[in-house]
């Protein structure tokens, strides 16, 4: 599917234990990925993640948000 849609992005949305496929799946059809926090459950998988990116030279995203960081509350006040 992601060869014949062909996006210049993704967004791997799916529990930890699970993200390894389908960020290698995403990269290996030329697109960059953005995964939610946190990466993988290993060291070991994160390090296929960043050789794969690597080698398709493609760009992973870690989402990491702050929804709970104080300042950022005090700042929507403004």
């Amino acid at each position: 599917m992601l060869k014949e849609i062909a996006p210049d992005g993704v967004i791997v949305c799916t529990p930890t234990e699970v993200h390894l496929e389908p960020v290698l799946q995403t990269l290996d059809s030329g697109a960059h990925v953005l995964v939610e926090k946190p990466i993988t459950t290993s060291l070991e998988e994160a390090r296929q993640i960043i050789e794969k990116a690597s080698a398709t030279r493609k760009q992973v995203l870690v989402g990491h948000h702050r929804r709970h960081y104080g300042i950022l509350h005090k700042t929507s006040s403004y």
